[in-house]
């Protein structure tokens, strides 16, 4: 009777447990029915205005009658670059060059079709691979291995050839493409209400680039205005934007050791919220890049180049020189003149001088000839 029971009671605790386990497991189902609704019907919407602005965004940013205008060049094409010392790497010194090669990239995750990718590149017209050369000893890799795990860690393309040296040392060349790679990950959350935004390498401000990551873990749909479109689209072409104060950034997200220059500052207790508007009717990105170009013009660099500035002093200073030197022997073949003049007036002076001496000394030896006689 006693095993009855016991084996009831266990077999009642075995199903409570099952029930228990089921209750969960529909709770999980019907939570994630709710978040696949809401992605769908809420947040989808918001995911593809978004894309719909950058990519409105991105054919101005590759039209090359833009690019090539002196007053959106700045705009299209901003010039950037990259001091490699902040991720561990100055031996490579830096990367400059300016962004282009603008594209979207959607997903094809099942219930995640609104999420995509922004990419861009930092690099020059004609780059320059980087090569840097090191040793080490051939049974120490520490070295070698941490600085090819920065390299990938900033998505940085790089090769590294090793040979043997005949003191035992191992040479290792290390070949950097000067390519930077920058994406902007949109990606639902999973309970479909918000969406989060990683920024890989495109932080710092104006024409110094950071490389590192900046997390916005939780955009929510109220969050994305006007003001927070136009916000990141100043980011993008890198002016002045108050991103962070509409988008909250994570701390620590994986910064680099140039904390002075992180990518955005996180709002703190002293920031708040700024307001937005949500009437996107007659909103396109064109008119909010002219509203940018003409709040931020192109820095109009001087008529001349320094360099060329130094050639045309150097060249008026040469003309001023040679203008001296022509003033100078004019002014010495006129005192040359002068000096001949004086000379050829002291010679017949000097001649007629003489000629009245042996006139005087003729005359003289005359008359006392005439007295002695």
């Amino acid at each position: 009777m006693n095993e009855t029971l016991e084996v009831t009671e266990t077999l009642g605790e075995l199903q409570h447990e099952l029930d228990r386990i089921v209750a969960i497991e529909r709770k999980k189902r019907e939570d994630e029915n709710e978040a696949d609704r809401c992605y769908e019907q809420e947040l989808t919407p918001v995911l593809h205005r978004v894309r719909d602005y950058l990519n409105q965004l991105i054919k101005l940013l590759n039209d090359k009658r833009l690019q090539q205008s002196e007053k959106t060049r700045h705009l299209c094409m901003p010039e950037v670059k990259y001091h490699l010392a902040q991720i561990g790497a100055s031996a490579f010194g830096s990367i400059r060059g300016r962004q282009i090669d603008y594209h979207i990239i959607t997903s094809n995750k099942a219930g995640r079709l609104a999420d995509f990718s922004l990419y861009y590149q930092c690099t020059t017209e004609n780059p320059v691979a980087i090569q840097h050369v090191e040793f080490r000893h051939p049974n120490d890799c520490t070295h070698r291995i941490n600085l090819q795990e920065r390299l990938k860690e900033y998505s940085l393309k790089y090769e590294c050839v090793e040979r043997p040296c005949e003191d035992g040392s191992v040479k290792m060349l290390f070949t950097l493409q000067p390519v930077v790679k920058v994406k902007f990950e949109f990606v639902g959350n999973p309970d479909g209400k918000s969406f989060r935004l990683t920024i890989t390498n495109a932080g710092g401000m104006g024409n110094n680039g950071v490389l590192g990551r900046v997390h916005f873990p939780c955009i929510t749909m109220q969050q994305v205005g006007v003001e927070a479109i136009e916000a990141l689209i100043q980011y993008i072409v890198r002016q002045p934007s108050k991103l962070h104060r509409y988008w909250e950034a994570e701390k620590n997200f994986q910064q680099t050791e140039v904390s002075e220059v992180a990518p955005l500052n996180s709002m703190n207790h002293y920031d708040t919220p700024l307001q937005q508007t949500y009437d996107f009717d007659g909103v396109k990105a064109v008119d909010i890049l002219a509203r940018i170009q003409k709040q931020n013009p192109p820095i109009r660099p001087d008529a001349t180049p320094p360099a060329e500035k130094l050639t045309k002093a150097q060249e008026s200073l040469q003309e001023s020189i040679e203008e001296y030197s022509r003033r100078v022997e004019q002014e010495h073949h006129k005192y040359m003149a002068e000096l001949e003049k004086i000379r050829l007036t002291l010679e017949k002076g000097h001649s007629e001088n003489l000629t009245l001496f042996s006139w005087a000394t003729a005359l003289l030896f005359s008359k006392r000839k005439e007295g002695k006689l």
